[in-house]
C-alpha cells in the first residue's frame, strides 16, 4: 500500500516537470505544438487584442479543473481567481488540427468530475477558428467577478468557426451572441453532462443577439453534427435566420426534464428558423420552424424521424409558429411523433406530403389563442397520418381555438377525430378509416364544422352539430396492402374519382403524382379521396449529385435555389432531388465554401426526373485550364467531368454581361448541337450537354469541341466522350 501511494505522489509531483505551464497574458502572436505536449494552464491564459495563439495538429491542452460539484470553486473570490481556469480571447486562437492529429482541450488530472472552465471569446476579439478539437469537461466557470460562462465556446465577439470538432462531458457547448454569419459544421456533441445546482440543466447551443443591436439579419447554420445523450438541444433569442441541416439525433433527451425548445418569450423578435433532411433515431426532439416577419417562408421539411421504443411522453415533434408562412412538408416520422402549432398566431402554415405513422396520443396538437376563423387557417394535405400503437385512445386532432383546414389526407386507426373542436374546421376528400368516434366533446352548434367529400368509417350522427356538405361515402376504402402500410387504392375502392375539384388543390398528390387524373376507364379526368392519386403520372422533377470539381468527392450541404420553388439541399452523399413539375428552371448552387453556379435552361417533362450531376469549384483555388486561353471577358472555361459519360457541364466566367453562343463540334468540324446563344450575366456559368445533337441522339464516343463565340472572337475547348 506504501509502495502504491508512493508511487502515485511520485505521478503527481513528476507530471508539471515534463509539462510545459502557461498562463497569464500572451501579448504577441504563439505558436504551441506537439512536441511540448502537454501544456498545462495553471492561471487564466488571455490572448490580448492583436494576437493570434495558433495551435497546431496533436497538441494537448490541459487546464487547471476543480470538482464540478463545488461551485465556488468556478467563482471569483474578491481579486482571486477561480481554482477552475479559462482562456480569455482579446485577440483570436486559430487551433485547427487533423482527423488523425486532432487537438485536445481535457482537465489537468483524470477524475469523473474533473471540470475546467472553457474558452471566452471576448467582445471586440477577432474570429477564432477550430477545426479538428477535442473538447471535454468544462463547467459553468465565471471569466470576471459575477460574470457566469456557460459554454465551453463562449462566443461574446459573435464570430465564430467550428468544424469536425469533438464535445463531451461539457455544461454547454456553444454560446454564440450573433454578430456575423456563424457556421457549425460536422461536429459531434456528446452531452453526458448534469450540472449542478444553481445551474439547472445543460444544452447544446445557446445563440443571442446584441442587446444594443437585435435587429440583424445573420444566418447561423449547424449542419451535419450528430447528438446523443441528455440536454437542451438550442436556445434562440433574436433575429437572424437559423437553420439545422443534415444532422443526426441518436438517442437524445429521453426522459430528459428540459426536452423542449425554450426562450419562447422573445418568439417575435426572432427572423427565420429553418429544419431541413435531419435524422432522429430514438430521440425527443422539436423542429420548430417560424417565420417571424410577413414576407418571410420557413420550413420543416425533409426530416426522419424514426423513435419505435420511445415513450410518447417524449415524442419528437415537428411543429411551426410565427406570422409568416410556415411549410411543413416531406417529412417521415415513425413510432413517437406529432405535430403541433404551440400558438394560434396569425401564422399561414400548411402541412403537406408527410408520412407520419405515430405512437403518440394526439397526432395533430393545435395551441391556443384567439379564434380566427377566416384568416389563417393552418391547412393540412395530401398527407398520411396512421396510428400504430396500443393500449390507449388515440385522437387525430386536438384544438381550442383554431380552425384547421383538412383536403386529400388518409387518416388511419384514430380512436377519435376530434377532442376540444370549438371552431369551423372543414374536412374534405379524406379518408377517415378505423375511427370509432367523430369527437370526444368541446364541440357546440355554434360552429360550423363541415364534412364534404369524405370516405368515412361511420355515418355522421344526426345529433351531432356537424354540416353534412355532401358527397360522404360510408365503407372501407379497400387499400392496396394495408397489413404491410401501403395506402394506395385499390382498382375496387369507392374513393377513386369521387372527391370534390377544389380551386386550393394542388398539382400533386403524396408521390407526386398528378391530383387530377382519369381513375377508372371511360371516366372523366377528376379527383381521387385521400393522400394518393390512383392511375396518375409523376410530375416531373430534377435529381442528381454534386460532386467536388477538383477532387470528385460528393458534396453535401449544398443549397439549391430553383426558381419558383423551395430550396432543396444536397445529402450527406451528395444527392438531391426535387419534383418540381414540368417546365424550364434555373437553379443556382450555392455553399459557404464554393463558388456559387447557375444553370439555366433546365427543361423538365412530365413522367421523369431531369438527371443532372452538377461540379463546384471550392473558392480559392485556381481552376484554369491549360489547353485554353482567355480574352479579358471569358475567363476559366473548363467541362467536368472530362473525359465523361453521359453528360458534362460546361463552366466559364465573364467579367462582364455578354452575348454567348455556346455549340458542340465533331473532329470533321461538323456542328452537334448548340447548347446556349444567350446574353449570359457577369460571373460564373454552367451549362449542361447531354451528350446529344439537335435531333436529341445520342452521339458516338469521341473527341468534342466545345466552341464559345462572342461578338468579336470565339474561344475552344476539347472534350472526350468515353462510353
Amino acid at each position: 500500500m506504501k509502495k502504491q501511494l508512493f508511487y502515485y505522489l511520485f505521478l503527481f509531483i513528476l507530471f508539471p516537470l515534463y509539462a510545459i505551464e502557461v498562463g497569464g497574458h500572451l501579448m504577441r502572436d504563439t505558436t504551441w505544438g506537439p512536441e511540448n505536449n502537454p501544456y498545462l494552464v495553471n492561471t487564466f491564459l488571455y490572448v490580448d487584442a492583436g494576437a493570434t495563439l495558433t495551435i497546431l495538429p496533436g497538441t494537448i491542452i490541459k487546464v487547471k479543473s476543480a470538482h464540478r460539484n463545488n461551485t465556488g470553486y468556478f467563482a471569483w473570490n474578491g481579486n482571486n481567481e477561480p481554482v477552475a481556469k479559462m482562456l480569455i480571447v482579446n485577440g483570436k486562437i486559430i487551433a485547427k488540427g487533423t482527423e488523425a492529429d486532432p487537438i485536445i482541450f481535457e482537465p489537468n488530472y483524470e477524475d469523473e468530475f474533473a471540470r475546467w472552465g472553457g474558452i471566452f471569446m471576448n467582445v471586440g476579439a477577432d474570429t477564432s477558428e477550430y477545426e479538428h478539437c477535442r473538447f471535454l469537461k468544462t463547467a459553468a466557470c465565471q471569466e470576471s467577478p459575477g460574470n457566469f460562462r456557460f459554454s465551453v465556446l463562449n462566443v461574446s465577439n459573435g464570430y465564430l468557426k467550428v468544424r469536425n470538432c469533438y464535445f463531451q462531458d461539457n455544461n454547454g457547448a456553444i454560446g454564440a451572441s450573433v454578430k456575423s454569419d456563424i457556421l457549425v459544421y460536422n461536429c459531434q456533441f456528446y452531452a453526458t453532462e448534469t450540472s449542478p445546482s444553481p445551474f439547472g440543466g445543460t444544452h447544446i447551443f445557446a445563440f443571442g443577439v446584441d442587446e444594443d443591436n437585435p435587429v440583424q439579419n445573420y444566418r447561423v447554420v449547424v449542419a451535419k453534427c450528430f447528438f446523443t445523450g441528455n440536454a437542451e438541444p438550442w436556445t434562440l433569442d433574436g433575429s437572424f435566420e437559423y437553420l439545422m441541416l443534415n444532422n443526426r439525433f441518436e438517442n437524445f433527451n429521453l426522459g430528459y426534464s428540459s426536452n423542449r425548445e425554450k426562450s419562447e418569450s422573445r418568439i417575435e423578435s426572432r427572423k427565420i428558423r429553418n429544419y431541413y433532411g435531419n435524422t432522429v433515431n430514438n430521440s425527443s426532439v422539436s423542429f420548430q420552424c417560424a417565420a417571424t416577419s410577413v414576407p418571410d417562408t420557413s420550413y420543416c421539411r425533409r426530416n426522419k424521424i424514426y423513435n419505435p421504443e420511445v415513450n410518447f411522453n417524449y415524442s419528437s415533434e415537428l411543429s411551426s409558429r410565427g406570422v409568416g408562412t410556415n411549410i411543413v412538408a416531406d417529412n417521415m416520422g415513425y413510432g413517437s411523433v406529432h405535430y403541433i402549432q404551440r400558438m394560434a398566431d396569425s401564422s399561414n402554415t400548411y402541412v403537406y406530403n408527410n408520412i407520419l405513422e405515430t405512437k403518440s396520443q394526439y397526432l395533430v396538437e393545435l395551441g391556443y389563442g384567439v379564434l380566427n376563423v377566416n384568416q389563417n387557417q393552418p391547412v393540412f394535405f395530401n398527407n398520411l397520418f396512421s396510428f400504430i400503437g396500443y393500449g390507449y385512445y388515440p385522437t387525430f386532432s386536438e384544438s381550442a381555438s383554431l380552425s384547421p383546414i383538412f383536403f386529400n389526407n388518409t387518416i388511419i386507426k384514430a380512436n377519435t377525430i376530434l377532442d376540444g373542436y370549438q371552431e369551423s374546421s372543414k374536412f374534405t376528400n379524406n379518408i377517415i378509416s378505423g375511427f370509432l368516434l367523430y369527437s370526444a366533446g368541446g364541440t357546440s352548434s355554434a360552429y360550423n364544422l363541415r364534412y364534404t367529400n369524405n370516405c368515412l368509417s361511420l355515418p355522421i350522427p344526426e345529433t351531432c352539430p356537424y354540416i353534412d356538405g355532401g358527397g360522404n361515402v360510408i365503407g372501407e376504402p379497400s387499400f392496396l396492402s394495408p397489413e404491410t402500410g401501403v395506402y394506395t387504392l385499390s382498382d375496387s375502392s369507392i374513393c377513386l374519382d369521387s372527391g370534390l375539384n377544389m380551386p386550393e388543390l394542388p398539382a400533386f398528390d403524396l408521390m407526386y403524382k398528378k391530383r387530377i387524373a382519369r381513375g377508372l376507364p371511360g371516366n372523366s379526368l377528376t379527383v381521387d379521396m385521400g393522400a394518393y392519386e390512383y392511375n396518375s403520372v409523376y410530375i416531373g422533377g430534377i435529381k442528381g449529385r454534386i460532386f467536388d470539381a477538383e477532387t470528385g468527392l460528393p458534396v453535401d450541404c449544398v443549397k439549391l435555389t430553383i426558381s419558383g420553388k423551395l430550396p432543396e439541399y444536397s445529402d450527406t452523399l451528395g444527392n438531391y432531388r426535387s419534383s418540381c413539375g414540368e417546365g424550364t428552371y434555373t437553379i443556382t448552387c450555392s455553399r459557404w465554401d464554393y463558388e456559387d453556379q447557375v444553370l439555366s435552361g433546365l427543361v423538365v417533362s412530365e413522367g421523369s426526373d431531369l438527371v443532372l450531376n452538377i461540379y463546384l469549384h471550392q473558392t480559392g483555388t485556381d481552376n484554369q485550364d491549360n489547353v485554353q486561353s482567355y480574352s479579358e471577358t471569358i475567363h476559366r472555361i473548363k467541362n467536368y467531368p472530362n473525359p465523361f459519360n453521359p453528360t458534362t457541364t460546361i463552366s466559364f466566367e465573364l467579367t462582364k454581361a455578354e452575348r454567348v453562343k455556346v455549340s458542340i463540334y465533331n473532329i470533321k468540324g461538323q456542328k452537334i448541337t448548340t447548347l446556349r446563344d444567350q446574353v449570359f450575366p457577369k460571373g460564373q456559368q454552367a451549362i449542361l450537354w447531354n451528350g446529344k445533337d439537335d435531333q436529341q441522339k445520342s452521339v458516338s464516343s469521341g473527341l468534342y469541341f466545345i466552341r464559345l463565340e462572342t461578338e468579336t472572337t470565339h474561344y475552344v475547348h476539347k472534350t472526350m466522350l468515353v462510353k
